[in-house]
């Protein structure tokens, strides 16, 4: 199984309304998201199921929506344990999970480099937008081996180059 681990993009400041938890992606964050998930189906193997679990934050949320648009029609399973931090809590729900295919998990800072850590033994700080990936060899506990980071400038030149590729090949 594949997990990857992506940070949700960038949001309001703080203080900027009056529950962190509302805060929203800002209009620069949505379009920075967009082009990363567009990337990040680049880097994901073509008819492979794919699984997006978000936070409940906002912020979050609007984030996985935009993973599942590029997608193209995931749905989106809101799990509390991803805003919490806690690595029980993702592992209780990890192990639950065993399936094939990939698991986008879209969360929050310092939460995500320390799971991150647990998994892979790799210190990689997400920025907004960013994702890593781990192919998983244990769901209890999960563990396994980066595959690849990337921020999301990166991921926007994969989808970039994604584009390029589909139409230089020829119609069939």
């Amino acid at each position: 199984m594949e997990l990857v681990l992506m940070r949700h993009g960038k949001a309001e400041e703080r203080g900027s309304r009056l529950q962190d938890d509302e805060r929203e992606l800002t209009a620069k964050g949505r379009e920075k998201t967009m082009a990363a998930a567009k990337g990040l189906m680049a880097l994901l193997d073509p008819g492979v199921p794919v699984t997006i679990w978000t936070s409940p934050v906002k912020r979050a949320l609007q984030t996985a929506e935009l993973v599942a648009k590029a997608v193209k029609g995931v749905p989106v399973i809101a799990k509390k344990a991803l805003a919490s931090g806690s690595f029980d809590e993702l592992s209780a729900e990890l192990k639950e999970f065993d399936r094939e295919g990939t698991l986008i998990i879209i969360g929050h800072e310092p939460y995500l480099s320390h799971w991150g850590a647990r998994i892979g033994d790799v210190i990689l700080p997400l920025k907004p937008s960013s994702a890593m990936a781990f192919t998983l060899t244990s769901l209890a506990p999960p563990e396994g081996r980066l595959q690849w980071y990337a921020n999301w400038q990166m991921l926007k030149r994969f989808g970039a180059l994604r584009l390029k590729t589909k139409k230089a090949k020829p119609e069939e």
